[in-house]
């Protein structure tokens, strides 16, 4: 067998744009010019390859008779959903806005990575290898507008995989044919389909992986080794989270290790693509530049819990938090106030000492976000039951994969890799950033679950059918990209009724869509001529400041800089959140702005967060 045509394709490009990335910075090169370049002679190599390669003919009855099926029908509308919301609104991932977008902006206005001088240190110490595939976008059309098709791609790339990776591992294909559309349905991927989030970018990757690393072990074909290779080090280079991963696809790959070292200019071409597209270039220029290859000892991060028992725990409590509740909850806020009663105070200390958000961290809300979900309330329900329904069985755990060692392997080490998260992360989204790993704990939950008996059932039946539509609802009433006309009918409802609830709905909807230019009220107050933009921040949504694309540089404010040496340069203007001001420059904004000779253009109040009050923002000229 050979890998499909758009797998490979989609793999090519993301190489290609790490790497192309990484070599402009080095030659300095990193602008419109050779971007533009570098993309006509791209498209030129693909399609001359696509037509290149055998045709392979498609029945339109067949395809009518597959999207007639329900679950194909679910993904089917759900990749539409993700178009429609993509191409209706302006992407409004809060960590997109906050870093990952500037600092690509930040790469370009330079002409090369550089180190940014900013107070928070994601900008530079995160990997990069999703905002590496942006660049081109960014530099040649000057919008993040299309940005979400690198989503959608990869959503729709998700479901061939997961076949792939369920027949090789020995589930039965009716029960591959099924899981093949129900997994995409978990909500982080699903949400993120017209999204610019990176989760779903690193589990599509992840999935390739293994698919791959499979097909080459069963094979021993080096070409698909060496496009496993490719993924998987691309799987790093998205978030450094899925280095683990590395444990149970070495194991996977290892048999055809061999016949690709027996191809030497293939192997040694492998080896260095997968270096240049890891994590290994950012790890080392954090090392260089923090003395700590991660970064996280210049973030300053919460990676120091009291012990791997605790943090374990704790995990396992998001991960039940964010995967096991209804989608649906208008009476979260109780919740929150009975969970906040029920926790033992000893036990909320901890978490205030060590997990991000602290005692709140296990705070549900009303709908699941695209920046918080895990597989959601469908899929992880479908999944215990079917695993249930194997514990039922235990006269078929002594099955083919029972006495194969080497696959029984597979089914085990995914979750060795996963103990080092589940030991050490005290972050709030552990069912978002785990996405990566999902794919290779589906195959041992089937197995064990008796899945090619459980797709048989009546309540398998129902409940799959529950879970798509459950998920379709969720698309549509998505703040972040709603299907309906949101604000219209709350401000309706909200004009006859005072309820809280509505209330609450009114403010997330609006704030969600002002999200994507939310410091757009103060660009009446900057000059249009203004070369360079001083801002005084913490993680607020930078890439508003940069709108419209090309036009204006924005530059952080740091306690060390001289205003006289920065207005020679061309900065005069300064956006400052005057919180963030206060704590970092340790005195009062007015007395700044005295002391440099300046003046408060304009204030506003914005609202960056549905669960955070409106912070006051000032314009400051000279």
């Amino acid at each position: 067998m050979t890998t499909p045509r758009l797998p490979k394709l989609w793999l090519a490009y993301h190489a290609a744009a790490v790497t192309v990335g990484w070599v402009l910075s080095v030659l300095g090169l990193l602008n419109e010019a050779a971007y533009a370049i570098l993309l006509g002679v791209g498209l030129v190599v693909a399609v001359f390859w696509l037509l290149r390669q055998p045709s392979r003919r498609i029945r339109p009855a067949s395809l009518v008779r597959r999207w007639r099926r329900w679950p194909a029908l679910t993904f089917l509308l759900l990749v539409l959903a993700g178009l429609v919301g993509g191409w209706l609104y302006a992407p409004n991932n809060i960590d997109a806005l906050a870093y990952r977008t500037p600092r690509v902006l930040h790469w370009l206005a330079e002409g090369r990575w550089h180190w940014i001088p900013a107070p928070y240190q994601r900008l530079n110490t995160r990997a990069c290898g999703f905002e590496w595939a942006t660049a081109p976008v960014l530099a040649t059309l000057k919008s993040d507008r299309p940005l979400f098709l690198l989503n959608i791609a990869a959503y729709c790339l998700l479901p061939g995989f997961v076949f792939s990776i369920l027949r090789q591992m020995g589930v039965g294909g009716r029960a591959a044919a099924a899981w093949m559309w129900l997994f995409p349905t978990g909500y982080c991927f699903a949400l993120q389909a017209g999204s610019i989030g990176n989760d779903l970018h690193g589990a599509t990757l992840s999935a390739a992986a293994l698919a791959l690393a499979l097909r080459a072990r069963q094979t021993r074909d080096p070409i698909s080794a060496a496009w496993s290779c490719i993924a998987v080090a691309l799987m790093t280079g998205a978030k450094s989270s899925n280095i683990p991963l590395l444990l149970p696809w070495t194991f996977a790959i290892w048999p055809a290790v061999l016949p690709l070292l027996r191809r030497p200019f293939l192997a040694t071409a492998t080896a260095l693509l997968a270096l240049v597209t890891s994590l290994a270039p950012i790890s080392l220029l954090n090392q260089i530049h923090t003395g700590d290859w991660t970064g996280l000892k210049a973030e300053d991060a919460w990676i120091r819990p009291p012990g791997p028992i605790i943090c374990a725990t704790h995990n396992f409590g998001l991960l039940a938090t964010q995967n096991l509740l209804p989608p649906i909850l208008p009476g979260a806020g109780a919740i929150n106030g009975t969970v906040e009663r029920v926790l033992p105070e000893s036990w909320k200390m901890r978490l205030d000492g060590f997990a991000e958000n602290g005692r709140a961290a296990y705070a549900i809300r009303e709908l699941p976000g695209e920046e918080h979900a895990g597989l959601g309330f469908g899929v992880t329900w479908l999944l215990l039951l079917t695993l249930l329904h194997g514990l039922r069985r235990p006269e078929r755990w002594t099955g083919p994969w029972f006495h194969d060692r080497a696959r029984m392997a597979l089914l085990l080490l995914p979750m060795v890799a996963l103990a080092p998260y589940l030991a050490r992360s005290g972050i709030t989204t552990a069912g978002r950033i785990l996405a990566p790993y999902y794919p290779w704990l589906l195959p041992s939950v089937l197995i064990l679950g008796s899945a090619s008996t459980a797709v048989r059932t009546r309540w398998f039946r129902v409940g799959s059918a529950a879970a798509s539509v459950l998920v379709l609802v969720l698309v549509v009433l998505l703040p972040t990209r709603p299907l309906w006309p949101a604000r219209t009918l709350l401000d309706l409802l909200g004009s006859a009724s005072k309820s809280r609830a509505i209330e609450r709905a009114s403010t997330v909807y609006e704030v969600y869509a002002r999200r994507a230019d939310v410091l757009a009220p103060l660009r009446q107050w900057i000059p249009a001529d203004a070369p360079l933009i001083g801002f005084v921040t913490v993680n607020d949504a930078e890439t508003s400041l940069w709108k419209p694309f090309g036009h204006q540089r924005v530059r952080h404010l740091l306690v060390s800089d001289r205003m006289d040496e920065l207005r020679s340069r061309g900065m005069s203007c300064v956006v400052a959140n005057v919180d963030d001001f206060t704590s970092r420059f340790g005195q009062p904004i007015e007395e700044w702005i005295k002391a440099n000779g300046g003046r408060i253009a304009g204030r506003e109040s914005i609202r960056m967060l549905a669960r955070e009050p409106a912070r006051e923002f000032v314009v400051i000229v000279w």
